[in-house]
């Protein structure tokens, strides 16, 4: 379809498949079943230099998130997706503990992205709050 259409390049994403480990309070299955997604992503989109495999991390944890986005680079992303819904008590994407993610992000040029209510979910009013320094 790509040549069909005269794309040069799609990024193709995981859907509904990052919601399927956001089981309450197990971080070991969250980032692990993330981990996996991802590398599954860029394993897909890999035999095609076209497609664009779009990584996604979670919000839980900040340290995990940066180090389960690593990974996904190092996989072979192009992309990484941010869940637009927050879990209870983690602290909005602005907070200033999520700086170093947006740093990695920045530092590899590498697009962010988002599916507002992603998930079937609403959007929290906290995944919109600006953080103040």
């Amino acid at each position: 379809m790509l040549d069909a259409l005269g794309f040069s390049a799609q990024l193709v994403f995981p859907t509904f498949a990052p919601t399927q480990f956001a089981v309450a309070g197990d971080l070991d299955l969250l980032y692990g079943g993330t981990d996996a997604m991802n590398r599954a992503m860029a394993a897909f989109c890999g035999a095609d230099s076209r497609l664009l495999a779009v990584g996604s991390v979670p919000w839980a944890d900040p340290a995990r998130t940066v180090e389960s986005a690593r990974r996904a680079l190092r996989e072979g992303c192009a992309a990484i997706q941010v869940p637009t819904d927050l879990p209870r008590g983690v602290v909005a994407p602005s907070h200033p503990d999520h700086d170093t993610l947006w740093a990695l992000l920045e530092d590899a040029n590498v697009p962010v992205v988002s599916h507002i209510g992603g998930g079937g979910r609403p959007v929290r009013p906290a995944s919109t709050t600006t953080a103040v320094r």
